[in-house]
């Protein structure tokens, strides 16, 4: 496994270096064409916990997590790390389904909403409702803000962390959340 990781990583690296740009008329912005690459060196990481994710800690200034990112953060490049209020980087140009959230220029939230992630305890986006709760036998479910239908998980990590796990109409997790408690409880990202 190791070495398929590795094997995976090398290419990756490669397909970033001979990638070429292009510039988008229309905005006049520079779009890398390198997004699939960068997205590739993030494969290696399929666990997002207590800890963080793929080297990106809770805490990290932004100029540390964006060192610690396999490819780096991309996003909003008028943000620099003396920025404060709420922002996010994504993972790879126009790529947030892993998103970093930002308060005052430090890391305090990662969003999930792809099925390649998980938590140690197994738990990830399309699983149902009722196999996340029994991962997190203490979780507590709350009605989810806007549809009263549907229920959000709400799971203490410890150290004023917090998991949040969303669903749809069928019970089935359709995104989740780990970040310190008050940027967890956020219901549309920075609000």
């Amino acid at each position: 496994m190791k070495v398929t990781k590795f094997v995976l990583l090398i290419l990756a690296l490669w397909l970033v270096s001979i990638a070429p740009t292009t510039t988008l008329a229309k905005s006049h912005s520079t779009v890398s064409t390198t997004a699939g690459a960068q997205l590739a060196l993030w494969e290696i990481c399929n666990e997002i916990s207590a800890a963080g994710y793929c080297g990106v800690q809770f805490g990290m200034t932004q100029e540390e997590a964006n060192d610690a990112a396999p490819s780096g953060l991309h996003g909003q490049e008028n943000i620099g790390p003396d920025e404060s209020g709420c922002y996010y980087l994504g993972i790879a140009e126009n790529s947030f389904d892993v998103a970093i959230m930002f308060v005052q220029g430090h890391v305090h939230r990662i969003d999930v909403s792809v099925s390649n992630i998980q938590t140690p305890e197994g738990a990830q986006v399309g699983m149902k409702l009722k196999e996340v709760k029994a991962l997190y036998p203490d979780s507590t479910l709350k009605p989810n803000f806007y549809v009263g239908s549907r229920y959000d998980l709400f799971v203490d990590l410890g150290d004023e962390l917090l998991a949040v796990f969303e669903t749809d109409d069928s019970d089935v997790v359709t995104s989740f959340r780990i970040g310190t408690d008050g940027p967890a409880r956020y219901v549309e990202g920075c609000a």
